[in-house]
């Protein structure tokens, strides 16, 4: 195989278990290094003997954090520089679905991604001490469109498009090499989508195995255009979105009517 990620340092939140850990392993079949990261240290810990006995102890690291704490997400990103020596890629991939605390879905997916994002940028960047790279967040589907199923995972997964879109043109990122997209895949084979309320959906739109979406992950990697782009991955294909409006659309026009 082509090890194409050769050299490249990778943190992925959330990746104890499900599209995190099947990304991290694709990266790390792919010759990156792979910092792991999970809110639940037992199951951390039982990925990192896994890999570290799969593909080596000198390639895969771990630090558990909690994506709601600005110290935990801060020694998560420094404790990776410490051990690999610099940050190439970030893929912001925990989160939750439906859940009781709605506050928490908010904190978690949405403003959890922000402040990694954030953090991630001042290690990555090359005015900073970066070697300037790829910011991926995870979103969804149901950050494109209306969510009946529920409403706050839907608006929490609608800011993580809108804030990785803009921020992506923000001058601090244009020209930082750091590029940022956002991932909106429909239904995943993970433990998320165990609800009998989404049995109806997952019959009409179909799962997506978690190592097709960890291939389009290592694309979008590959990819040095895609900044600013939302990449929206169905069980039968996948593509950019490049159909949003623009600021332009709505500017006001200079004809008298």
């Amino acid at each position: 195989m082509d090890k194409m990620l050769t050299g490249k340092v990778a943190v992925i939140t959330g990746s104890g278990q499900g599209i995190g850990k099947t990304c991290a392993e694709t990266f790390l079949k792919n010759g990156a290094k792979v910092c792991l990261s999970d809110v639940v240290v037992d199951r951390l810990q039982a990925t990192y003997e896994e890999f570290k006995l799969q593909y080596g102890a000198e390639n895969v690291h771990q630090i558990p954090c909690d994506v709601t704490d600005k110290t935990q997400i801060e020694d998560l990103f420094k404790g990776t520089v410490d051990t690999f020596g610099a940050i190439d890629i970030v893929f912001n991939n925990a989160g939750v679905g439906i859940y009781e605390d709605w506050e928490s879905v908010i904190q978690i997916n949405q403003i959890g991604v922000i402040r990694c994002t954030y953090l991630a940028l001042e290690y990555m960047k090359k005015s900073s001490i970066g070697p300037g790279g790829i910011i991926i967040n995870m979103a969804s589907f149901a950050g494109l469109c209306s969510s009946p199923l529920d409403p706050i995972y839907a608006c929490s997964k609608f800011g993580v498009v809108g804030f990785t879109l803009s921020h992506a043109l923000h001058a601090d990122v244009v020209d930082s090499g750091v590029r940022m997209a956002v991932l909106c895949p429909t239904f995943v084979d993970t433990k998320m989508i165990d609800d009998d309320n989404m049995k109806y959906f997952i019959e009409k739109i179909g799962v997506i195995k978690k190592e097709k979406l960890a291939e389009v992950v290592l694309e979008m990697v590959k990819d040095e255009t895609n900044n600013g782009k939302c990449m929206v991955v169905t069980a039968q294909f996948h593509y950019y979105k490049d159909d949003f409006p623009k600021v332009e659309d709505v500017f006001l026009s200079t004809k008298q009517s």
